[in-house]
């Protein structure tokens, strides 16, 4: 136990290097979580955490690079996000939209005690976990997410049906016979992803390129063909990420600053950008979120 504390904290240490480590922000005493996920535009960033992650897709399309692999998300598509590898979606629709569920390791140890549940257990299980589910499956399940949604505020009721829905829903997974679609994703584009997540000065596509040892055509169409997202397009939601982040964390700071530090060239290019990407100006956005949090 004690070595797997100490893994643990070298693992969040070094991750801030490479890939974010997310602390979720849970309720207190709540073995978990549920939310209806409807963003857009997109706004993820490659992250892992130590909660077992499920995410059951009703509307929309969207796909996921869970380390060297893409999973492709439609309706009806159930998927276990295991804390390892690390995943950052993408490539969503104007319309995607799911459920997203979270299970604390406390809960896990909990509930899955038997044979078939044990894998539950597990950080990084061999294979990935996804499948269709039939029409009445997927109700059914959905139904359940809205009652546990609408119980957050009583505890002991929400972590006892987390866990029953936990365990349904893994009921579902194994019944399901339809696979998702998983493609494998290039190493370098996999490398150009985890470059753009975490290096600034050398986000072009040049320097990216040689880094990741492509030409720079090469890696433009690469990145295009496995992500269904330019590489320019995934940079900009990056950057613009990374300054609604730095905004929340340096409030004095100036935008055009924040901007600079994000990765932007100047004030006009980030302005540019971030319309394209968030259908709105800077300004409007943030005079609108702060005024939702007031």
């Amino acid at each position: 136990m004690v070595e797997g504390v100490v893994f643990s904290e070298i693992r969040q240490f070094f991750s801030f290097l490479v890939i974010m480590y997310e602390q979720l922000r849970l309720e207190p005493g709540h073995q978990g979580s549920i939310w209806r996920h409807r963003q857009w535009p997109p706004m993820s960033i490659a992250h892992w955490h130590e909660e077992l992650e499920l995410n059951i897709v009703l509307k929309g399309t969207a796909a996921y690079l869970v380390g060297r692999n893409r999973v492709d998300l439609a309706p009806n598509v159930l998927l276990w996000l295991f804390p390892e590898p690390e995943h950052i979606l993408i490539d969503q629709s104007p319309d995607f939209e799911m459920w997203i569920l979270v299970f604390r390791p406390a809960l896990l140890q909990q509930v899955c005690n038997e044979p078939d549940t044990v894998i539950l257990l597990e950080h990084i299980p061999e294979g990935l976990f996804c499948r269709r589910l039939s029409q009445p499956m997927l109700q059914r399940l959905g139904n359940l997410c809205q009652e546990m949604l609408q119980a957050q505020g009583e505890t002991t009721r929400f972590n006892l049906g987390l866990g029953f829905l936990l365990l349904s829903a893994w009921s579902a997974y194994q019944k399901a016979n339809e696979p998702a679609m998983v493609k494998g994703i290039h190493p370098a584009v996999a490398q150009t992803v985890h470059l753009i997540m975490n290096d600034l000065e050398e986000d072009a596509l040049p320097e990216l390129a040689q880094r990741v040892g492509l030409s720079p055509s090469r890696l433009s169409r690469l990145f295009q063909q496995q992500t269904g997202m330019s590489l320019t397009d995934f940079r900009n939601q990056v950057r613009v990420r990374r300054v609604t982040q730095m905004v929340d964390e340096q409030p004095v700071t100036t935008l055009l600053e924040i901007a600079l530090q994000a990765g932007f060239g100047s004030y006009a290019q980030f302005h540019r950008v971030f319309k394209q990407v968030m259908g709105v100006s800077p300004r409007a956005y943030f005079s609108a979120t702060s005024a939702s949090s007031e």
